[in-house]
């Protein structure tokens, strides 16, 4: 089969027909300005008959004349016709679906198709216009042939009485959600009528295609949608409750029964109305809430079903099947559609996890289809921690642009270095890898030198004092004071009175201080995962001869909090969690208003910059320097940036001189203010002034031991220091590809280019 024109008879199924229809033969070709491919000739299209157009020459080449022969109809229905035919120049074989074409309005498939590009969405050679002697204006879309569909798939095993297997469960729902994902994050569009007869299959390589955006629409907030949409057994609730102002969770339903009837063998809920649909939603899911109603259609209120309890999801499943596929099926047909999970949500969910082992194969023991082939604009605005999951280790060489991760999510396990700080406190020195003879490669400002810029938060919120405070602080982001002033170092400054509570601030570093002295094992119940950052333990380590940093590392993903990991989330101190949670609140909170801030003082648009910082991954990252018995030959930090338009704000647990910037050549300490917030602003303001288009490097940051060690507390040397970072990552997406290779290889080679000898 091929794509369906996205109409149905009574019974809600496609028909398919053996013949062209007679008003097809006498059709005329006219020119239309409207498309790339220009038609200059036609016949009539019954079986044999032969169309001629014209499509415009890639990159500058002349115009060229293609032939197609129609060979059958596939499908249609009262709006329009699906039929193959074979392409006489080439001998490929390809789809054409003619739809009629209201001559007031552009047609939106015709633009929603203009903007795909993907291996799991059917895509669109080319198009071209032609009239029937009733001067009746038809749209023909020459789309890519794929010979089967899912519901054709299904109805086979159902003819044998066999059940699919489980494999092509996951394969064909995997690249459902992948498709899924893409036109919701990427294209921004809603397809519709997902349903098996749109989902089309290569029966030989089992790759997956949706197909038929006839009723796909860009979904813009606000803007009312008809709710008699989407074919009956896939419609989601909230369209059968009247709503307008629904979102893509829709599709996300869709998705839900079309895995589920993949696993029975029969549609989920089989309606034979509007209404009976609710009722046979209701059967499994159970009478929903007033408030889940609520989130459905905040208008609708006359809801009187009778109360019916939920039907175990366990035993709609026979006993075998496995608790992962009956679980995503689950979180997939909720009736709330913002407790669905999305479609990158669903890629990442163990029932996949079969398809990420490199020795899966099918049944006949060829390879998968490509699974994890993503581009960067697939991956937009998704968080560090997802892509680690979400592409296999094997598979990352598919995506060059991964560099960086390939690095960081292949981390060697190396020794613990608290345990080692207490093997060696007594010998006095420091095993090799450690030692940095670059820690001093660089001469070191004199004290005072280059402070950071220091900007009051209160002040700039205060209309007495805004106006002043708002001049320091574009100054303090202006290449103009970069260029004039040698200890002025560009993105960074220091944060007063920033309104974080002192108890906040006060409690996350007597909470940290405390974790870190708890021991070791107790600390390794929370540490990283093979494969994975978050957690306790040493990440970046991804060489047998790369120097190593005399330093602890805790990192955990806070927010969004549906992210949130919380198998790595320390449970000693006991108040450790909810003081983390309140801290990376209010640090979102401070980040938020800081970058409004600075976008006004700059002249940039502050909406343009929330946007692109809008629920944007945050996470915190803890770096813990144990006693060192040569301080000022190690390093607890390798120098390094934080470029990709990230945000970072550092608090530093004890006051001191540790933290040191690069500048012209020289390594600046940062004297830090009590109770403030050092801020690194990164490169984002960068990329949206200068629109992605210069190669831009950050000056480096490092921790020196040395500087950590110089002071007393109460007449004693102080044993340990810590420091704590707030980061805000830019989502993929803003950063051009020329910037985006640059600080991936700058920041990877910082941070573990650094090899043994130096």
């Amino acid at each position: 089969m091929v794509p369906s024109s996205g109409l149905k008879n009574t019974s809600g199924t496609s028909v398919g027909v053996d013949k062209l229809p007679e008003e097809m033969s006498d059709m005329r070709i006219r020119e239309d300005k409207e498309v790339e491919a220009t038609v200059i000739n036609g016949n009539g299209t019954e079986t044999g008959h032969i169309i001629v157009t014209t499509i415009n020459g890639k990159n500058g080449q002349p115009k060229q004349t293609v032939s197609y022969m129609a060979e059958r109809v596939v499908d249609h229905g009262s709006f329009g016709i699906v039929f193959q035919a074979k392409c006489l120049e080439t001998g490929e074989t390809v789809a054409i679906k003619k739809v009629l074409q209201d001559k007031r309005y552009k047609n939106r498939e015709l633009q929603t198709m203009h903007l795909l590009d993907h291996p799991n969405v059917i895509s669109l050679k080319h198009c071209f216009f032609s009239t029937t002697e009733k001067d009746e204006l038809y749209l023909n879309l020459v789309l890519e042939y794929v010979p089967e569909t899912v519901h054709r798939v299904i109805r086979h095993y159902n003819k044998v009485n066999q059940r699919m297997p489980l494999i092509f469960v996951k394969l064909y729902m995997y690249q459902i959600c992948r498709a899924l994902a893409y036109i919701h994050g990427s294209i921004g569009v809603c397809h519709r009528d997902i349903k098996p007869q749109n989902l089309l299959v290569n029966p030989h390589t089992h790759q997956l295609k949706i197909c038929d955006f006839g009723s796909a629409k860009v979904l813009v907030k606000g803007e009312p949608n008809i709710s008699y949409i989407c074919s009956r057994y896939y419609r989601a609730p909230e369209l059968i409750f009247g709503a307008t102002e629904y979102t893509t969770a829709i599709d996300i339903w869709s998705a839900g029964c079309v895995l589920a009837e993949l696993l029975l063998g029969q549609p989920l809920f089989p309606g034979e109305s509007g209404v009976d649909q609710l009722v046979q939603i209701i059967k499994v899911l159970g009478t929903p809430t007033r408030e889940e109603i609520k989130c459905m259609n905040p208008n609708y209120t006359e809801f009187k079903f009778s109360q019916i309890k939920a039907h175990p999801w366990h035993k709609i499943f026979h006993k075998r099947m496995p608790p992962e596929a009956v679980d995503l099926v689950s979180r997939l047909l909720q009736y709330s559609p913002n407790l669905r999970c999305t479609a990158l949500e669903a890629l990442v969910h163990p029932f996949f996890d079969e398809l990420r082992d490199h020795n899966t194969r099918l049944p006949n023991g060829r390879f998968l289809p490509p699974l994890f082939n993503f581009k960067p604009h697939d991956l937009k605005g998704v968080p560090l921690e997802t892509v680690a999951r979400l592409i296999p280790e094997h598979a990352r060489k598919q995506c060059a642009f991964l560099g960086f991760f390939q690095k960081i999510d292949t981390s060697i396990p190396v020794d613990n270095v608290q345990a080692l700080a207490a093997s060696v406190a007594g010998s006095g020195t420091v095993p090799p890898r450690y030692v940095r003879p670059e820690a001093n490669a660089y001469p070191v400002a004199q004290d005072g030198d280059g402070e950071l810029p220091v900007i009051d938060f209160a002040r700039l919120l205060d209309l007495r004092f805004s106006y002043e405070e708002s001049a320091k602080l574009h100054y303090a982001c202006t290449d103009e004071a970069f260029m004039h002033n040698v200890g002025h170092h560009r993105w960074y400054l220091q944060l007063l009175n920033h309104q974080v509570p002192k108890e906040v601030i006060e409690q996350m570093k007597a909470d940290t201080m405390q974790f870190f002295k708890l021991p070791l094992e107790e600390k390794k119940a929370f540490a990283q995962a093979p494969g994975g950052l978050q957690g306790y333990g040493q990440a970046f380590v991804v060489s047998e001869e790369q120097k190593l940093d005399w330093a602890g590392m805790f990192f955990v993903i806070t927010r969004p909090v549906h992210l949130r990991e919380m198998r790595f989330w320390p449970t000693r101190p006991p108040t450790f969690r909810d003081t983390l949670s309140c801290y990376s609140a209010e640090l979102k909170r401070v980040a938020s208003t800081l970058m409004e801030l600075i976008a006004k003082a700059l002249g940039i648009a502050p909406l343009r910059l929330l946007d692109i910082f809008h629920d944007m991954p945050q996470g915190v990252r803890i770096n813990y320097y144990p006693p060192c018995p040569e301080a000022d030959q190690v390093l607890g930090l390798s120098p390094h940036t934080d470029g990709g338009g990230g945000l970072t704000l550092l608090l530093q647990i004890n006051d001191v001189q540790g933290l040191q910037i690069k500048n012209k050549g020289k390594w600046f300490p940062v004297r830090p203010l009590p109770g403030a917030l050092v801020v690194n602003i990164g490169d984002v303001l960068e990329l949206v002034k200068k629109g992605c288009e210069e190669e831009y490097k950050m000056m480096s940051y490092r921790a020196f031991l040395k500087m950590f060690y110089g002071r007393k507390l109460d007449g004693r040397r102080e044993e340990a220091n810590a420091q704590i970072y707030e980061l805000l990552q830019k989502p993929f997406g803003l950063t051009s590809k020329k910037h985006m290779s640059l600080d991936t290889r700058n920041n990877c080679k910082d941070v573990s280019g650094t090899k043994r000898e130096g």
